[in-house]
């Protein structure tokens, strides 16, 4: 992403957040298990 240094700087601040963490992929019930895994 050095391309792209304010989406960067935004994704380091919103990996941090409980709720963008909840939703990540891999923490939804109907994730495959390509995904999970």
């Amino acid at each position: 992403m050095v391309q792209f240094p304010l989406l960067s700087r935004l994704n380091d601040a919103y990996v941090e957040l409980p709720p963008f963490q909840d939703a990540m992929p891999e923490k939804q019930p109907d994730a495959p298990p390509s995904v999970v895994s």
